[in-house]
């Protein structure tokens, strides 16, 4: 979300398993939000008008988006709530395994300032905390690189937003695959 000066904050990321506008798709407005590419990847594109008459065809389709939306108020939630409460060296822990689960790397591109944004701290305290979690042998953090060496010691660092987080989105994927289980049909 871009603020009145031009900053940019995390509300909630996407990965190979998310998506942007499912709202949409059930019609709902999608809001004052942009979207930040933080890695480069491969997303596909569907038209919202197609994507909302096929879900209207598809009750589990329907059930699937409802679901994904349901995950994406979670997290924003949960990343609010984060900013207003944890210190910055839990917050960057979290975040830095959040794009660890979603990008399926350990090593990737990252500026200070690109995470400074991302979790609602100042350059300057990204600098000091990544240095102390490669300290901790966390992470090895070179210019603009960052590589989590150990997310076990990461994890405990990171703050319970994490695990919450991680355990609703788990939850709501998991009930999503088994409305798309295959299913046995007489032909």
């Amino acid at each position: 979300m871009e603020l009145d000066a031009g900053e940019i904050i995390e509300v909630f990321m996407v990965g190979p398993d998310s998506m942007l506008g499912a709202l949409a798709a059930s019609g709902l407005a999608s809001g004052n939000v942009g979207t930040t590419v933080v890695l480069p990847g491969f997303a596909s594109i569907i038209d919202v008008d197609r994507l909302r008459v096929t879900a209207e065809q598809s009750v589990d389709l329907s059930k699937a988006l409802s679901r994904y939306g349901q995950s994406v108020m979670i997290q924003s939630q949960q990343a609010v709530t984060c900013k207003a409460v944890h210190a910055v060296e839990a917050r960057l822990a979290r975040w830095l395994l959040e794009v660890r689960d979603l990008s399926g790397r350990d090593r990737f591109m990252m500026t200070q300032e690109m995470m400074a944004q991302m979790i609602g701290a100042r350059s300057n305290s990204i600098s000091i905390v990544a240095h102390t979690l490669e300290q901790e042998d966390c992470i090895s953090y070179s210019r603009g690189y960052v590589e989590i060496t150990d997310p076990v010691s990461l994890s405990k660092i990171a703050c319970k937003c994490y695990s919450a987080i991680r355990a609703q989105h788990e939850s709501l994927l998991r009930d999503t695959e088994r409305s798309f289980e295959c299913r046995e049909v007489s032909c």
